[in-house]
């Protein structure tokens, strides 16, 4: 009875994270295709001039979000990795930021896609049902905000654990220091001071994370969870290899 018990519940985690029953010859033409418009979004950065040089903003989770959503969390992760791979064999020496971003952009479409797949679907028989738009419309964007919540915070420690001490230690043979990364921040507060008054100059680097960092991530998260949104009501007909109606 306890084995029987457990089964189910195992069976019902995994349905969490790949809930969607799919031929998996179509999901993998479709990873394909999410892994390529990934990378290539990674390439369409975009900075601010109040920003410093190194804070950039590119929207390649977008694809992941949209993975995550079409085929569940796990498919999601996976077109992250492969993403993640490729940038790596391209540009070796951004692992740091690679193996970083995976995280972060995994936790908040992970978050995201559960969160969507208990409300929109909460058992099987209603996976058989199509939801109004409005009802996923409003399920994704509820779920990417509480999204940004687990994601925002191994941001700020992964940052400054992580991905700032192993720049110091390679740009560090350059003769570069946190002293430098942090005057980096300060111009960007001077900046953003003139534009907005009484806006807080941190003179550490964590705060500065939190005030830059972490509110640049959160705007591109709130930009891909609109954009995700909009489209993927319309692209779900496709996606799942099906005509409306």
């Amino acid at each position: 009875m306890a084995d029987q018990e457990q089964r189910e519940r195992f069976k019902k985690e995994v349905n969490m994270l790949l809930p969607v029953d799919v031929n998996f010859a179509r999901v993998f033409f479709s990873i394909v295709i999410l892994s390529a418009i990934s990378v290539g979004l990674t390439y369409l950065k975009a900075s601010a001039p109040f920003l410093p040089e190194f804070v950039t903003i590119d929207f390649s989770v977008f694809a992941e979000l949209l993975a995550t959503i079409a085929y569940g969390p796990i498919i999601g992760v996976i077109v992250g990795l492969i993403k993640g791979i490729i940038l790596v064999f391209i540009t070796p020496y951004s692992y740091i930021s690679v193996i970083s971003n995976f995280f972060i952009n995994s936790a908040f479409t992970v978050v995201a896609g559960i969160y969507y797949f208990r409300t929109v679907f909460p058992s099987r028989k209603s996976r058989k049902k199509d939801p109004s738009e409005v009802h996923r419309r409003k399920t994704i964007f509820n779920g990417c905000l509480i999204g940004m919540i687990p994601a925002a915070i191994i941001q700020f420690y992964a940052t400054l654990k992580f991905v700032f001490p192993k720049f110091n230690w390679y740009f560090g043979k350059y003769g570069y220091k946190y002293e430098d990364l942090l005057s980096f921040y300060t111009k960007s507060t001077e900046k953003i001071a003139n534009v907005i008054p009484f806006y807080p100059q941190p003179t550490t680097l964590w705060g500065n994370v939190l005030l830059i960092n972490i509110p640049v991530t959160l705007f591109k998260f709130l930009v891909v969870t609109l954009l995700v949104m909009w489209v993927y009501p319309k692209l779900s007909p496709y996606m799942h290899f099906r005509k409306k109606g």
